[in-house]
């Protein structure tokens, strides 16, 4: 239980981290070499999508640990975040 729990410290930390490091990508000048020079409007919205399916999928998440425990939720959690990070490193560069 204690891997789990520290576990789940460190995906949430990976989460709060690309709340903030996410907009200032998409927000930062392509003169910088990094950035997508989009506007804060077209930022947020592009960021939306995230935050709704998260919203969407509390109360799954809430059936899954309850039937399958707090471990396959957060191993399926972190597959995810994995995937979308990895996607967003693809998309970036070609951008």
């Amino acid at each position: 239980m204690l891997l789990t729990n520290l576990a789940s410290v460190a995906l949430g930390f990976v989460l709060f981290v690309s709340n903030v490091v996410l907009p200032q990508l998409l927000a930062l000048p392509r003169a910088a070499g990094i950035g997508l020079g989009l506007t804060l409007t077209a930022a947020a919205l592009i960021l939306a999508p995230s935050g709704l399916a998260m919203m969407a999928m509390s109360p799954v998440a809430g059936k899954v640990e309850r039937r399958w425990g707090a471990k396959p939720l957060l191993i399926i959690g972190a597959v995810a975040l994995a995937l979308a990070y990895g996607l967003a490193l693809i998309f970036h560069a070609e951008a």
